[in-house]
């Protein structure tokens, strides 16, 4: 019996993975939908949804630290653009994202850095 469950378990686990990550990426639809729309506090409720039922999709990071930014919390629209950098690498688009989180916070000189790395990643954005 305990090996039946096991196995059970096995085979179920990537299905409950793609839910996770379909409600993720249902969340992050809703969370752009409310930013347009101009419902910052829904739309980062939306992102943390979509943050926790994928802790490990950059795609919900970034929104979140967009999110995050335009309800003007900048450390916690940096550390999801951090986050998200753990996950997929510096991206121009994620530097650009903690880039605008840390100049939200003062942090000037780190702004600096992240957009002429983002610019030396893309230098046709420059």
């Amino acid at each position: 019996m305990r090996t039946s469950l096991l196995a059970l378990a096995l085979l179920m686990a990537p299905v409950a993975f793609v839910a996770a990550e379909r409600r993720s990426e249902e969340a992050v639809r809703e969370s752009v939908l409310r930013l347009t729309a101009g419902d910052v506090p829904g739309a980062r409720d939306q992102a943390q949804a979509a943050v926790a039922a994928d802790p490990r999709s950059a795609k919900a990071l970034q929104q979140l630290a967009r999110a995050a930014a335009a309800a003007l919390d900048f450390p916690a629209a940096e550390q999801a653009a951090s986050r998200a950098m753990e996950i997929e690498g510096p991206t121009p688009a994620l530097l650009c994202r903690r880039s605008e989180a840390r100049a939200g916070r003062g942090d000037f000189s780190g702004a600096l850095a992240d957009a002429e790395k983002a610019a030396g990643l893309n230098p046709a954005s420059a």
